[in-house]
């Protein structure tokens, strides 16, 4: 892969970049459009996102798109401090000092407590995650009895293009079935080969079952020679991944996304450099988590194959079953086909 190349695949995803619901609710505190941030970061605390339970402590306390509320300030604070923000901690604390001295606390507490139950959010929401994160492809194609590998495009290997392929298929037999495309990136390069090879490959028996789903990376990066060469230009490229890395803190769900897929394929170029970052085994579950959070209903699907599947995470049906009603809630046709494929499959039986 031509290493000038690289820098132009950056450009690419950043230019495909929407803005998160987070980014935005941050972005409307601060130019004071005090309701809209309001609802916004409500509706993402409602999905156990951190920041937004703390930025609605904050709003709570100043009365900013709402009624001043120590007791619902303290109850947001608190609730991001048992989620594992150490900044809350404190804040909770001088908070309850000063509202505690209401007598009405305890009566307001229980009431914001039933409007926004943080507890109940998180054991119904939120997934164990295991400590090695995904890496599913390679795991999934050794249990293979028979595997063709796709051909990598020449248009894309000349441009050092690098992505993958998310499919979700039925495997009832030794083939694959009802094979759907639900994402890709860049859209229209590796598709076409991976699915000509995936009629091709013959299952084992553990394999077998509906909904199944494979994120399968391509990746240009081969040889220690190539890998010297890099590492020896990476500089180049670090300034323009440091704004990736900056969006995607600052709470944009689509790149939240994007990086969870390039950290859960090892030998892409910019996984390596993410990985200075993002280093722990499942820094990917985590940013998938975060996407999904952050009311991306891509990342929502996603996670909910993966609790299904216990890929990634503690296998939870029913944590499976809310996050893809979630991700159907928001507009998304593959959840919302599930659904219904599931329902059908239920009456027939």
């Amino acid at each position: 892969m031509p290493l000038a190349r690289f820098f132009i695949f950056l450009a690419l995803l950043f230019s495909s970049i929407a803005r998160a619901d987070l980014l935005a609710a941050k972005l409307n505190y601060q130019q004071k459009a005090f309701p809209k941030a309001f609802t916004e970061f409500t509706e993402l605390a409602k999905l156990g996102n951190t920041d937004a339970i703390y930025n609605l402590g904050v709003m709570y306390l100043h009365g900013q798109g709402t009624n001043k509320n120590l007791a619902a300030a303290f109850h947001c604070f608190n609730a991001a401090a048992q989620q594992g923000m150490a900044d809350a901690v404190s804040t909770a604390d001088l908070v309850k000092q000063v509202a505690s001295k209401n007598p009405n606390f305890s009566n307001e507490l229980n009431l914001i407590a039933k409007a926004l139950p943080f507890a109940e959010i998180r054991s119904e929401l939120l997934p164990e995650l295991t400590e090695q994160g995904t890496r599913q492809q390679q795991s999934y194609i050794n249990k293979l009895e028979h595997y063709i590998a796709p051909t990598y495009p020449e248009r894309a290997k000349a441009k050092g293009i690098e992505g993958w392929v998310w499919l979700q298929f039925d495997v009832l037999g030794q083939q694959a079935s009802n094979i759907k495309v639900i994402d890709s990136y860049p859209e229209k390069t590796f598709e076409l080969g991976l699915l000509k090879v995936l009629e091709k490959w013959r299952f084992d028996v553990t394999q077998q079952g509906y909904d199944q789903q494979l994120v399968f990376h391509f990746s240009t990066r081969k040889g220690q020679r190539y890998q010297s060469q890099f590492f020896k230009q990476k500089r180049k490229y670090q300034e323009r991944v440091n704004q990736l890395i900056n969006s995607a803190e600052e709470g944009n769900a689509q790149l939240q996304f994007h990086v969870a897929n390039w950290l859960a394929g090892d030998e892409h170029n910019l996984s390596y450099l993410l990985k200075s970052h993002w280093s722990s085994d499942n820094a990917d579950m985590q940013l998938l988590l975060q996407s999904a959070q952050n009311n991306y209903p891509q990342a929502q699907f996603r996670l909910a194959a993966m609790l299904m599947s216990g890929n990634g995470v503690v296998q939870d049906s029913n944590k499976a079953k809310a996050w893809l009603a979630i991700s159907a809630a928001n507009g998304f046709e593959p959840a919302k086909q599930q659904i219904i494929a599931q329902q059908n499959r239920g009456n027939a039986s």
